[in-house]
């Protein structure tokens, strides 16, 4: 077991630009002065590309969006210290990009540990879905919605590195767009999953603002 996760572990996987990352990048290329403007807004240029994805796998939780990911969470062998187990198990934790098929994927898996010793499942489908386009009505009222409450905001889409249950109602057709409203720093980030995870008062406050101020919009 092991050695098929070492496997695992030394397998690179492939960086890719997607729609919604390279939308994310031309919006936040606002943010940024030459040269790092004008290549993120051309970050899909294959001139571009290698520049461009070099700079953002150096940063973690960029990265992250990028590829998919495998994490171990949790690992089990045997219940005595002076006995050999007869089975062992691993359990991962693994992000899958939109554009990624999970059977392909698993077959991959497959492919690299190259062991019929070791069993591969998946513990939970992933529907699949494309991402809720940001021409809609919904995201231009969320857009609208938020500039009014912090007006030198940037609204973009952005790959996150985790599962909602968004992805249920998108592969039904239904626009679905996954928002934190508020103002976080890295120390408010550090929080999240852990014993401390918490949110400011002012943060609950503007987060409920800009979702009532979109309901109206939509609904007024």
């Amino acid at each position: 077991m092991l050695a098929a996760l070492e496997r695992l572990r030394e397998t690179p996987s492939r960086a890719e630009l997607g729609p919604v990352t390279r939308e994310f990048l031309r919006r936040l290329s606002q943010t940024q002065t030459f040269p790092a403007s004008w290549l993120m807004r051309n970050a899909s240029q294959p001139w571009a590309r290698p520049i461009v994805l070099g700079k953002l796998s150096a940063i973690p939780s960029i990265d992250a969006m990028l590829r998919n990911t495998i994490t171990v969470t949790m690992l089990h062998a045997g219940d005595a210290p002076n006995a050999a187990p007869d089975i062992a198990e691993a359990v991962l934790d693994v992000r899958l990009l939109q554009s990624t098929d999970q059977a392909e994927f698993l077959d991959a898996m497959r492919k690299t540990i190259d062991d019929e010793t070791i069993e591969i499942r998946a513990t939970d489908e992933s529907p699949g879905g494309m991402a809720s386009p940001v021409d809609s009505q919904f995201f231009r009222s969320l857009e609208r919605s938020v500039l009014r409450v912090v007006p030198e905001a940037i609204v973009t889409p952005i790959q996150t590195p985790v599962a909602t249950n968004s992805r249920y109602f998108r592969v039904k057709g239904v626009k679905a767009y996954g928002i934190n409203p508020g103002i976080f720093g890295q120390s408010d980030l550090d929080t999240i999953h852990g014993i401390d995870e918490r949110i400011s008062v002012s943060n609950l406050a503007l987060g409920t603002r800009i979702v009532y101020e979109t309901l109206l919009d939509l609904c007024g």
